[in-house]
């Protein structure tokens, strides 16, 4: 999916209240997402005081945010106070097992108990999952070649072995 990590370069930002759900929707996805996979949480912030941050993903939520998602993981983290940009890694926010998706999206979500300042990128997305690769790209067509030497070679082998099995075959033949 694209959730892109934040940069520290001109970043934009959003400023917390307590309580209260910030949230965004990946792109739609079509496509197998591998897995097992874990996937931790990076997060750039300012905050005047320590704190604690919710961070919610779930994963197949219909196209327009509606629907109950098939996988839900939330992990809550202890934040310091912190008068700079600081940045923290949330590890194994959610591990996301082998799912196909059909034009559904994952949507992660943020809540703090105090006031924090999230910056990121120009894609307002304040975090990163693990990448998600892109869904797979359909074939145009034509034919299924094998790359490997052995499975281009493999019916020709199997050709010359029949022949040679053959020959000791009539050679046995003749020969009683």
């Amino acid at each position: 999916m694209d959730f892109m990590a934040p940069t520290k370069t001109d970043p934009a930002y959003l400023t917390t209240s307590s309580g209260i759900e910030y949230y965004w929707y990946s792109p739609l996805y079509v496509g197998t997402i591998p897995g097992p996979k874990a996937h931790s949480f990076h997060l750039y912030y300012t905050a005047d005081a320590p704190t604690t941050i919710t961070v919610t993903v779930c994963v197949a939520v219909q196209a327009d945010g509606s629907g109950s998602p098939a996988l839900v993981s939330s992990k809550t983290y202890p934040l310091e106070a912190a008068s700079t940009i600081t940045h923290v890694m949330i590890p194994d926010v959610i591990v996301i097992p082998e799912t196909k998706l059909n034009g559904e999206r994952i949507k992660l979500s943020l809540s703090t108990e105090d006031t924090i300042t999230v910056y990121y990128d120009s894609t307002a997305t304040p975090s990163v999952l693990n990448v998600v690769p892109p869904p797979p790209t359909r074939p145009v067509g034509g034919k299924l070649i094998p790359v490997g030497k052995a499975e281009i070679l493999m019916p020709w082998i199997g050709v010359v072995l029949a022949a040679v099995a053959l020959a000791v075959f009539a050679v046995k033949r003749r020969r009683s």
